[in-house]
């Protein structure tokens, strides 16, 4: 697990990002990618990670997003 979360870590440091909404009380953390396989995979390790489901949207420009909404993750 620690393996995965370290590899985790470094993905978002590259494709990712993370932010709270404090008048929802919102925590999100994902990645922005133009490519779908990289964001399946991305999907694949958040879901492992944090045992919670994905979502996956389109965004402007191409790119599609995939996030969760998690607490632990955000922190």
């Amino acid at each position: 697990m620690e393996e995965r979360l370290s590899q985790l870590i470094g993905f978002l440091v590259g494709d990712g990002f993370y932010y709270r909404k404090k008048s929802q009380k919102n925590y999100l953390v994902g990645f922005h990618q133009k490519r779908l396989d990289i964001l399946i995979f991305y999907a694949d390790l958040l879901s492992k990670v944090f045992g919670r489901k994905p979502i996956m949207e389109r965004a402007p420009h191409g790119v599609i997003k995939v996030y969760v909404f998690s607490k632990e993750a955000y922190e």
